[in-house]
């Protein structure tokens, strides 16, 4: 009897452990439970996480498609643009071609007006410093002023004799005469004749065009330091040539002013045609340069 109940008690107390074993286990599997939970709540918030981060993934991506797509959009609108930009410089080169070419062609066109104006003044020249009066006779009084101040002998033929600008009473002096000679043979005997007016109010000029005249004056100053150097000087239309070399006013440097002395402005250099040098005649010349370029009346 003993024996049995020490059995049972055996069986009781393994089955008591085997309880608290059972207990332990399902501790842990509680635990366990709750773990798996966590774990599933956390991978539940991963998921949403990644989720999120697909969603501003793709997100990203339809940003960078649409920069993509403004970007491809700009490269072709500056590839049109560099396009016409090209066009047009290639236009511009083209135009200053053309616009070159028009330029040496007005500039030939000029030339040869010019030549053409010198020609047809080549047998004209203008008288200053003689007196006017009312009903003159401006052919007579040309041809009166060549024989007697000029001193030259014989008949001299002109076609057309005027005087240069409207009567003004505000004019201080005559106004100049320009007078065309038939006979060029006549005017070159009259010009240089001119030397008989030195140191008179008088003076008288070849007539050159307006263009030709502002050249001249520019070599006015270079003619007259390159004769104080004792060189020879020649003064051809609008060129000058020192000792048979062409001069570039451009290039020229003019000696430094006296300071102790005013300058005064440059007269008339060529001395086959500057007659006079009294300040009445100076004021003439300058006149009748500013007028050079009035065409001869017919």
């Amino acid at each position: 009897m003993v024996t049995k109940i020490t059995a049972m008690e055996e069986k009781i107390n393994v089955i008591e452990e085997q309880t608290r074993t059972l207990t332990e286990v399902n501790e842990k599997l509680s635990a366990l439970t709750v773990r798996v939970e966590k774990s599933e709540e956390s991978i539940k918030e991963m998921k949403n996480q990644v989720k999120e981060l697909e969603g501003d993934v793709q997100g990203q991506s339809n940003l960078y498609d649409g920069l993509k797509e403004k970007s491809d959009k700009v490269d072709r609108e500056v590839k049109e643009v560099s396009d016409k930009i090209g066009k047009l410089e290639n236009r511009e080169r083209s135009l200053i071609r053309l616009m070159n070419t028009l330029e040496e062609k007005c500039e030939e066109i000029q030339e040869k007006v010019t030549d053409q104006q010198c020609r047809s003044m080549k047998y004209n020249l203008i008288f200053t410093g003689i007196e006017e009066s009312r009903d003159e006779n401006s052919e007579e009084v040309v041809k009166k002023f060549i024989e007697k101040q000029l001193k030259v002998e014989g008949d001299v033929q002109l076609a057309n004799v005027h005087r240069i600008g409207g009567v003004d009473k505000r004019r201080k002096g005559p106004r100049p005469i320009i007078a065309k000679f038939i006979f060029y043979k006549d005017m070159v005997k009259v010009k240089k004749a001119g030397r008989n007016l030195q140191g008179t109010r008088y003076g008288m000029n070849e007539q050159y065009p307006e263009d030709v005249e502002k050249r001249r004056k520019k070599l006015y100053p270079i003619a007259k330091a390159e004769r104080k150097k004792g060189k020879k000087v020649a003064l051809v239309r609008d060129k000058l040539y020192v000792e048979n070399e062409q001069i570039d006013p451009e290039k020229y440097a003019l000696p430094e002013a006296n300071p102790e002395r005013a300058p005064r402005p440059p007269p008339r250099l060529n001395k086959r045609f500057r007659c006079g040098s009294t300040p009445e005649h100076d004021r003439n010349a300058s006149f009748a340069q500013a007028m050079a370029s009035t065409p001869l009346r017919t």
